[in-house]
């Protein structure tokens, strides 16, 4: 992941700002950072379509809570690079979530990364909690669904007329983009840019969910209560939905609504930690000895669905090894056995251990034992 920072001694500040690369455009990023000294989890806040709330006043409470927060700004809106699209909006998120797994600079903790989207930014969020598994969870505030609002005004003339207006204020605050353009990209596949599609997906996930009674710009009865209807049957619901009287920018109750996410975060981060090292090492170890053949650490990332990067630092940071380490020691084990018992030539082991080439094969062997196969084969066979 590339990243241009304009604070050059950013890596010791309290505020850092960061180009962070899109595809082929550069978002305007803010990192707002708990501390330099130890990691802290990590939160990255999406702003709902441009042209009002930033959510810089929650990102600075959080910061004071202990939580590194990144804010940043879609393609094509508040100097960020690009054009503006709402498809472009999910790559930008993305790319945001992997610069921070991808990160070896500001001491990030990448097992508790969370997403906070605002308004349009929960569809963004939630978008992107189904692209990166290693997101941990997630805070969705006034939930704004405009896949919903635009099948809403299929039927409805006055959801058809108030998606209109939205979309020409927007137009208003992003230069190269027009309301029709915005109109079309939804109606093209309004499932695309809806979060309900993958509600049972999501309630796998731990969600701080907060509407309004009478929000009027994500009313309930259709950004958020179809929702809650989707998941009630769920067979496992990590929703907690809180409903407050206040508007569409939690106006009045920051500082309550502030100390419950802090809550809800750090009761996630507890039950993250409840699952044990071991937990994890017994998957590791039972996935080694069932493929130690044919594996390698792209497909024990895989199978973790984890990013190859995220999961080679967690399987150091749980086991002290790297996994290459890990799985070399295994089949050297398995090498052992086989040239012990039985009488099965060295290279025709080297396959059957996992190794294409036979020279390999006997290097890592005399590395890890200290002989080659052929002398630790001699040297059982006078015991």
């Amino acid at each position: 992941m590339n990243q241009n920072d304009v604070n050059t001694e950013g890596s010791s500040e309290s505020l850092v700002s960061l180009k962070i690369q899109s595809s082929q455009r550069r978002l305007y990023a803010l990192m707002y950072r708990a501390g330099y000294k130890k990691s802290a989890p990590v939160i990255i806040i999406a702003h709902g379509i441009p042209g009002h709330e930033k959510n810089i006043a929650l990102a600075q409470q959080l910061r004071q809570s202990g939580f590194n927060v990144l804010i940043y700004s879609y393609s094509g809106s508040w100097g960020s690079e690009g054009h503006f699209s709402f498809a472009n909006c999910v790559e930008d998120e993305i790319a945001i979530v992997d610069f921070v797994l991808n990160d070896n600079k500001y001491n990030l903790d990448k097992s508790n990364i969370f997403l906070i989207g605002h308004s349009f930014g929960c569809y963004v969020a939630a978008k992107a909690m189904m692209e990166r598994k290693e997101i941990r969870g997630a805070v969705f505030m006034m939930p704004y669904d405009i896949g919903r609002h635009y099948q809403a005004g299929v039927t409805d003339a006055s959801a058809r007329s108030s998606l209109r207006t939205l979309l020409k204020e927007v137009a208003m605050f992003i230069p190269g983009t027009n309301s029709d353009d915005l109109y079309e990209e939804v109606k093209a596949d309004p499932d695309y840019y809806s979060y309900y599609p993958f509600a049972c997906e999501l309630a796998q996930k731990p969600i701080f969910w907060v509407s309004c009674y009478n929000d009027p710009h994500a009313p309930e009865y259709i950004h958020t209560i179809p929702f809650m209807e989707l998941i009630k049957d769920s067979r496992k619901t990590n929703v907690i939905w809180k409903r407050y009287l206040t508007d569409h920018y939690y106006g009045g109750i920051l500082p309550l609504i502030t100390k419950e996410i802090v809550q809800f975060l750090r009761d996630s981060i507890k039950q993250n930690s409840v699952r044990s090292t071991l937990d994890f090492t017994d998957k590791l170890n039972q996935l080694i000895e069932r493929e130690y053949q044919s594996l390698n650490t792209n497909t024990a990332a895989a199978s973790f669905q984890l990013s190859e990067a995220y999961f080679s630092d967690l399987v150091r940071k749980k086991t002290g090894r790297t996994f290459t380490e890990l799985l070399r020691k295994y089949r050297m084990e398995m090498a052992k056995k086989l040239l012990e018992e039985t009488s099965i030539k060295i290279e025709e082991i080297a396959f059957l251990v996992g190794y294409n080439n036979e020279y390999y094969f006997m290097k890592h062997f005399k590395k890890e034992e200290g002989m080659t196969p052929t002398e630790f084969r001699k040297s059982n066979t006078e015991k």
